[in-house]
């Protein structure tokens, strides 16, 4: 926990889009992911918004990108916008993003151990998820929106020694995990029947067991 909270530390502040604060964050979770082994790139881009247009910087950190498949666990690290108040936004979501910075500190070392060399962990740290003014399909998740444009029109050549394919960035994601509004005592978490994800929720529970188990903290 201690650990947890030394990663939580730094990001605790307002990170609105283009503030100095919002980039060092911007900052500090590419370095620590870059310290447990990840590859990182940013997405950055000008968009417009309901305040003139600004600058989204969506930070990508990939173990062995050289992986063809992904599962993915995404948050966001930007924080609304809240006229006359100090929002740090703890919940929404400077904790999901310590939990991603320390699921890459305990997973890299088992992710250099793992047998299955066709799937691999990617992190997405997505900028520009709160609205400026109002909720709009305009003005929201500015970096979500760029960043499935970019990969649904992004080729990725693949091979598997006897055959070559060509699919988009985006298809190379066999399961993507948002974590939102983390951090709260005793929180509970359902599934979100119609997408698709009731199998793969009803694993969560198993891992955790499995995760809390007597030698494996």
């Amino acid at each position: 926990m201690d650990t947890f909270k030394q990663l939580l530390k730094p990001i605790l502040v307002e990170r609105i889009v283009e503030s100095p604060a919002h980039v060092k964050v911007g900052q500090f979770l590419k370095a620590t992911v870059e310290e447990y082994g990840f590859s990182t790139e940013w997405d950055i881009f000008t968009d417009k918004t309901p305040m003139g247009p600004k600058v989204f910087r969506n930070l990508i950190a990939t173990y062995d990108p050289l992986i063809p498949r992904r599962l993915v666990l995404a948050c966001h690290y930007d924080s609304k916008i809240i006229p006359g108040k100090r929002f740090i936004a703890a919940t929404d979501s400077a904790v999901p993003c310590a939990m991603l910075l320390d699921l890459a500190r305990t997973l890299g070392p088992l992710l250099h151990q793992r047998t299955n060399n066709h799937i691999t962990l990617q992190l997405i740290f997505l900028d520009g998820e709160e609205a400026f003014v109002d909720w709009s399909p305009t003005d929201s998740i500015y970096g979500a929106r760029h960043l499935a444009d970019l990969w649904t029109k992004k080729w990725y050549p693949s091979t598997d020694g006897s055959s070559f394919d060509l699919s988009k960035e985006i298809d190379r994601i066999d399961v993507f995990m948002l974590l939102d509004l983390l951090g709260t005592r005793n929180p509970r978490i359902t599934s979100t029947y119609g997408h698709g994800t009731t199998e793969l929720f009803q694993e969560l529970p198993k891992i955790e067991n499995i995760s809390m188990a007597p030698g494996q903290g």
